[in-house]
């Protein structure tokens, strides 16, 4: 997290950082998300709230090249889907998998709308997991 005024060099520090002192490996392994904390409604009691959502799709953007799909989310919650599968929810998962995939869907959407810090968590989890990224 860097944070400074306005002009003083934030942006061209971690410009010059990625592109003159990373080599290439390292830097090919990285997973940068930048936000302008300008375009923030500035509202403090909302701001953790705000930042988890940016950073959630900043995170998909950065990870996944088109849209979404469900195989995609489902190795982002490749952990809940496997305790799903064994625990909670096998006799579903046995016994009618598409009904089961589809309780698992609402599971994933009601992360990625109404939860974002676990989402986040989530994408995060699977940016340093499956894709040995280091965010």
């Amino acid at each position: 997290l860097i944070i400074g005024n306005k002009g003083a060099g934030k942006s061209t520090y971690i410009d010059r950082f990625f592109r003159s002192t990373l080599d290439s490996e390292t830097r090919s392994r990285c997973l940068v998300l930048r936000i302008d904390l300008r375009s923030s409604s500035g509202n403090i009691t909302g701001i953790v709230e705000w930042l988890d959502s940016q950073l959630s799709k900043l995170a998909e953007k950065a990870l996944f090249d088109d849209e979404l799909t469900y195989k995609d989310l489902q190795g982002v919650f490749f952990r809940e889907y496997k305790r799903w599968c064994l625990g909670e929810m096998k006799f579903l998962y046995d016994s009618d998998r598409v009904a089961f995939k589809i309780e698992f869907g609402k599971f994933i959407q009601n992360q990625r709308l109404n939860q974002h810090d676990k989402y986040l968590a989530a994408l995060l989890w699977h940016a340093v997991g499956g894709r040995q990224k280091m965010p």
